[in-house]
């Protein structure tokens, strides 16, 4: 039986990574999924991200293939940095 509080539950699982370059440091997010439907994970949990595990970093770095988070992530300073190629062998 409750008592009027739901529990805490996680909003985001997410996986980073600080990754040294020849110059500099880049926080790199592996994997970032929203266990929790309210609110949108890049303007909730993302800028968290950077500010805490980001520190000594002078970049940071997602991969995408959504449309819709591309946009996103645009409005908050990210900008397209690479393509990646495939081919099926």
């Amino acid at each position: 039986m409750g008592h009027g509080r739901r529990a805490e539950q996680p909003i985001v699982l997410f996986v980073v990574e600080q990754v040294q370059h020849q110059n500099g440091r880049e926080l790199v997010i592996r994997v970032a999924r929203q266990l929790d439907a309210a609110g949108d994970l890049t303007e909730r949990v993302l800028p968290e991200i950077e500010r805490v595990f980001g520190l000594g970093c002078t970049s940071v770095v997602l991969y995408t293939r959504r449309p819709g988070l591309v946009r996103k992530l645009e409005k908050q300073g990210y900008a397209e940095a690479a393509k990646i190629m495939r081919k099926k062998i």
